[in-house]
């Protein structure tokens, strides 16, 4: 497994390669720039050549509250498993 990290003022950015989960890579991201961030991350599976994961999010942060929203959709894969249970 190797592990890429990067931050700078306003990004940040890490990268995960690991050998034994297919091999995947895992990527994700934040921006953000004057209380206002939005992130995102995603999975790529080598052997399937396809990306198997995303998720993304927005916010705002303050000195008195923050906000986020979130999404994780389904993968087809996911969606017919829990179908067929």
């Amino acid at each position: 497994m190797a592990d890429i990290c990067l931050s700078i003022p306003s990004f940040a950015e890490y990268l995960r390669c690991a050998t034994y989960q297919g091999p995947t890579f895992t990527a994700d991201a934040v921006l953000g720039r004057a209380g206002a961030l939005v992130g995102a991350e995603a999975t790529y599976d080598v052997l399937a050549g396809a990306i198997t994961r995303y998720a993304g999010a927005v916010g705002y942060s303050a000195a008195d509250y923050s906000v986020a929203v979130s999404f994780e959709p389904e993968f087809p894969s996911k969606v017919a498993a829990s179908e067929t249970d």
